[in-house]
Protein backbone atom coordinates (compact mmCIF):
# COMPACT_ATOMS: atom_id res chain seq x y z
CA UNK A 1 0.00 0.00 0.00
CA UNK A 2 1.47 3.53 -0.79
CA UNK A 3 0.89 6.70 0.74
CA UNK A 4 -2.02 7.62 -1.46
CA UNK A 5 -3.76 4.29 -1.01
CA UNK A 6 -3.13 4.87 2.66
CA UNK A 7 -4.41 8.50 3.39
CA UNK A 8 -7.23 7.06 1.06
CA UNK A 9 -7.92 4.02 3.49
CA UNK A 10 -7.82 6.56 6.52
CA UNK A 11 -10.33 9.10 5.11
CA UNK A 12 -12.73 6.45 4.33
CA UNK A 13 -12.53 4.76 7.45
CA UNK A 14 -10.87 1.11 6.10
CA UNK A 15 -8.25 -0.68 7.74
CA UNK A 16 -4.89 1.02 8.13
CA UNK A 17 -1.76 -0.17 10.30
CA UNK A 18 -0.20 2.92 11.27
CA UNK A 19 -0.61 6.44 11.87
CA UNK A 20 -0.71 9.04 8.60
CA UNK A 21 2.91 11.16 8.28
CA UNK A 22 1.98 14.93 7.92
CA UNK A 23 2.96 18.21 8.49
CA UNK A 24 3.20 21.99 7.57
CA UNK A 25 6.49 23.26 6.10
CA UNK A 26 8.72 24.32 8.64
CA UNK A 27 10.19 27.91 8.57
CA UNK A 28 12.84 29.11 7.45
CA UNK A 29 14.38 30.22 10.26
CA UNK A 30 14.37 26.44 11.49
CA UNK A 31 15.42 25.45 7.88
CA UNK A 32 18.56 27.54 8.45
CA UNK A 33 19.41 25.83 11.81
CA UNK A 34 18.25 22.09 10.51
CA UNK A 35 21.12 22.64 7.38
CA UNK A 36 23.71 23.35 9.95
CA UNK A 37 23.23 20.40 11.65
CA UNK A 38 23.22 18.25 8.61
CA UNK A 39 19.72 18.71 6.84
CA UNK A 40 20.40 18.20 2.74
CA UNK A 41 20.21 20.81 0.32
CA UNK A 42 19.33 21.01 -3.31
CA UNK A 43 20.16 22.85 -6.69
CA UNK A 44 17.94 24.90 -7.85
CA UNK A 45 18.33 28.30 -10.27
CA UNK A 46 21.98 27.89 -9.47
CA UNK A 47 21.33 28.19 -5.64
CA UNK A 48 21.69 25.60 -2.38
CA UNK A 49 18.17 25.12 -1.39
CA UNK A 50 16.89 23.11 1.83
CA UNK A 51 15.35 19.52 0.23
CA UNK A 52 12.04 19.52 0.06
CA UNK A 53 10.51 17.96 3.52
CA UNK A 54 7.92 16.16 2.50
CA UNK A 55 10.14 14.16 0.60
CA UNK A 56 13.06 13.62 3.01
CA UNK A 57 10.85 12.98 5.71
CA UNK A 58 8.74 10.47 4.09
CA UNK A 59 5.47 12.16 4.30
CA UNK A 60 2.46 10.43 3.08
CA UNK A 61 0.57 13.84 1.70
CA UNK A 62 2.28 16.65 -0.89
CA UNK A 63 0.70 20.24 -1.55
CA UNK A 64 0.80 19.60 -5.37
CA UNK A 65 -0.73 23.40 -5.78
CA UNK A 66 -3.48 25.42 -5.80
CA UNK A 67 -2.68 28.14 -3.21
CA UNK A 68 -3.33 31.65 -5.70
CA UNK A 69 -3.20 35.22 -4.39
CA UNK A 70 -7.10 35.50 -3.04
CA UNK A 71 -7.05 39.33 -1.99
CA UNK A 72 -9.15 40.90 -4.12
CA UNK A 73 -6.42 43.31 -5.86
CA UNK A 74 -3.73 40.43 -6.58
CA UNK A 75 -0.17 40.90 -6.16
CA UNK A 76 -0.40 44.57 -4.90
CA UNK A 77 2.52 45.65 -2.35
CA UNK A 78 2.53 49.10 -1.38
CA UNK A 79 5.21 49.94 0.91
CA UNK A 80 3.73 52.01 3.52
CA UNK A 81 7.34 52.08 5.54
CA UNK A 82 10.59 50.44 5.91
CA UNK A 83 13.14 50.78 8.46
CA UNK A 84 16.63 48.47 9.54
CA UNK A 85 14.17 46.50 11.23
CA UNK A 86 10.67 45.65 9.98
CA UNK A 87 8.97 47.03 6.72
CA UNK A 88 5.15 47.72 6.31
CA UNK A 89 3.23 47.24 3.29
CA UNK A 90 -0.73 47.38 1.97
CA UNK A 91 -2.00 44.23 0.60
CA UNK A 92 -4.35 43.81 -1.84
CA UNK A 93 -7.55 44.52 0.73
CA UNK A 94 -6.29 47.61 1.88
CA UNK A 95 -4.77 45.79 5.42
CA UNK A 96 -1.22 47.63 6.33
CA UNK A 97 1.04 44.23 7.42
CA UNK A 98 4.23 44.89 9.46
CA UNK A 99 6.73 41.98 8.49
CA UNK A 100 10.27 42.21 10.73
CA UNK A 101 13.33 41.46 8.51
CA UNK A 102 15.56 39.85 11.47
CA UNK A 103 13.79 37.50 12.80
CA UNK A 104 10.56 35.24 11.99
CA UNK A 105 7.47 35.91 13.47
CA UNK A 106 3.65 35.91 12.03
CA UNK A 107 2.52 39.70 10.16
CA UNK A 108 1.38 41.63 12.30
CA UNK A 109 -1.74 43.61 11.24
CA UNK A 110 -1.85 46.98 12.09
CA UNK A 111 -4.22 49.19 9.93
CA UNK A 112 -7.61 48.67 7.72
CA UNK A 113 -9.57 50.25 4.57
CA UNK A 114 -12.12 48.00 4.48
CA UNK A 115 -14.32 49.16 7.40
CA UNK A 116 -17.75 48.51 6.03
CA UNK A 117 -20.05 47.46 3.96
CA UNK A 118 -19.92 50.43 1.29
CA UNK A 119 -16.13 50.35 0.87
CA UNK A 120 -16.61 46.56 -0.01
CA UNK A 121 -18.90 47.08 -2.40
CA UNK A 122 -17.50 49.87 -3.75
CA UNK A 123 -13.43 49.07 -3.64
CA UNK A 124 -12.95 45.40 -3.57
CA UNK A 125 -16.23 43.47 -4.28
CA UNK A 126 -16.10 44.07 -8.20
CA UNK A 127 -12.50 42.21 -8.47
CA UNK A 128 -13.68 38.87 -7.06
CA UNK A 129 -17.03 38.38 -9.34
CA UNK A 130 -14.81 36.72 -12.42
CA UNK A 131 -12.55 33.92 -12.31
CA UNK A 132 -9.15 35.06 -12.88
CA UNK A 133 -6.74 33.28 -14.30
CA UNK A 134 -3.52 34.86 -13.59
CA UNK A 135 -3.61 33.94 -10.60
CA UNK A 136 -3.17 30.45 -10.88
CA UNK A 137 -0.32 28.55 -12.22
CA UNK A 138 -1.64 25.55 -14.16
CA UNK A 139 1.28 24.20 -16.07
CA UNK A 140 3.41 24.32 -13.00
CA UNK A 141 0.24 22.81 -10.48
CA UNK A 142 0.01 19.89 -13.28
CA UNK A 143 3.31 19.37 -13.58
CA UNK A 144 3.85 18.92 -9.80
CA UNK A 145 0.55 16.58 -9.50
CA UNK A 146 1.55 14.68 -12.25
CA UNK A 147 5.32 13.78 -10.58
CA UNK A 148 3.73 13.88 -6.91
CA UNK A 149 1.20 11.23 -8.15
CA UNK A 150 3.46 8.66 -9.65
CA UNK A 151 5.73 8.77 -6.71
CA UNK A 152 2.19 7.41 -4.98
CA UNK A 153 1.42 10.32 -2.41
CA UNK A 154 -2.01 11.81 -1.70
CA UNK A 155 -2.12 14.77 -3.14
CA UNK A 156 -4.19 17.74 -2.34
CA UNK A 157 -4.89 21.69 -3.31
CA UNK A 158 -4.75 24.29 -0.68
CA UNK A 159 -5.68 27.44 0.21
CA UNK A 160 -6.68 29.79 3.09
CA UNK A 161 -10.46 30.82 3.29
CA UNK A 162 -13.21 32.36 4.53
CA UNK A 163 -12.20 33.06 8.48
CA UNK A 164 -8.24 33.46 7.06
CA UNK A 165 -9.60 36.38 4.05
CA UNK A 166 -11.69 38.37 6.48
CA UNK A 167 -9.59 38.85 9.06
CA UNK A 168 -6.78 39.83 6.38
CA UNK A 169 -9.04 42.19 4.53
CA UNK A 170 -11.35 43.78 7.05
CA UNK A 171 -9.08 42.43 10.83
CA UNK A 172 -10.41 40.92 13.73
CA UNK A 173 -12.57 43.87 15.39
CA UNK A 174 -14.55 44.76 12.65
CA UNK A 175 -14.60 41.11 11.40
CA UNK A 176 -16.15 39.70 14.92
CA UNK A 177 -18.37 42.99 15.27
CA UNK A 178 -19.85 42.63 12.05
CA UNK A 179 -20.67 39.25 12.97
CA UNK A 180 -23.36 40.35 15.07
CA UNK A 181 -23.93 44.14 14.18
CA UNK A 182 -23.69 43.55 9.66
CA UNK A 183 -24.19 40.40 9.27
CA UNK A 184 -25.69 40.93 5.47
CA UNK A 185 -22.21 41.79 4.96
CA UNK A 186 -20.43 38.95 6.23
CA UNK A 187 -22.89 36.81 4.72
CA UNK A 188 -22.41 38.70 1.02
CA UNK A 189 -18.57 38.86 1.41
CA UNK A 190 -18.37 35.06 2.16
CA UNK A 191 -21.08 34.27 -0.93
CA UNK A 192 -18.54 36.07 -2.86
CA UNK A 193 -15.36 34.51 -1.86
CA UNK A 194 -16.84 30.64 -2.05
CA UNK A 195 -18.09 31.50 -5.45
CA UNK A 196 -14.65 32.71 -6.41
CA UNK A 197 -12.79 29.86 -5.08
CA UNK A 198 -15.34 27.50 -6.74
CA UNK A 199 -14.87 29.03 -10.13
CA UNK A 200 -10.88 29.28 -9.41
CA UNK A 201 -10.62 25.75 -8.72
CA UNK A 202 -12.88 24.69 -11.58
CA UNK A 203 -9.93 25.74 -13.71
CA UNK A 204 -7.66 24.67 -11.90
CA UNK A 205 -8.87 21.06 -11.51
CA UNK A 206 -9.97 21.13 -15.46
CA UNK A 207 -6.61 22.51 -16.81
CA UNK A 208 -4.12 20.66 -14.40
CA UNK A 209 -5.61 17.78 -13.10
CA UNK A 210 -8.17 16.33 -10.51
CA UNK A 211 -6.08 15.78 -7.32
CA UNK A 212 -7.18 13.56 -4.43
CA UNK A 213 -8.51 16.10 -2.29
CA UNK A 214 -8.27 20.13 -1.41
CA UNK A 215 -7.58 21.16 2.10
CA UNK A 216 -9.10 24.53 3.24
CA UNK A 217 -7.15 26.22 6.17
CA UNK A 218 -8.75 28.10 8.49
CA UNK A 219 -8.03 29.32 11.95
CA UNK A 220 -11.46 29.67 14.14
CA UNK A 221 -9.23 28.83 17.43
CA UNK A 222 -8.65 31.63 20.59
CA UNK A 223 -6.39 30.31 23.26
CA UNK A 224 -9.39 29.22 25.36
CA UNK A 225 -11.96 28.35 22.74
CA UNK A 226 -13.69 29.57 19.59
CA UNK A 227 -13.01 33.19 18.49
CA UNK A 228 -17.09 33.42 18.58
CA UNK A 229 -19.69 30.86 20.11
CA UNK A 230 -21.15 28.23 17.69
CA UNK A 231 -24.35 30.15 17.18
CA UNK A 232 -22.76 32.80 15.78
CA UNK A 233 -20.87 31.07 13.52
Amino acid sequence: MNSREFVDNLLRNKPVNRAGIYDHGPWSATYTRWIGEGYPTVEKDGKQVPAYYAEHFGYDMYFAGGWFDAMPLPELREVVKETDEYIITRNGAGASVMNFKHKVSTPEYIDFSMTSREIWDLKYRPHLLKPDRKRLDIEGTKRSLEKQKAAGFWTFYGNQFLWENMRASMGNYCMLESLLLDQDWIHDFNRVYTDFYKSQYRILIEEAGRPDGIWIYEDLGYKNGLMCSPKVL
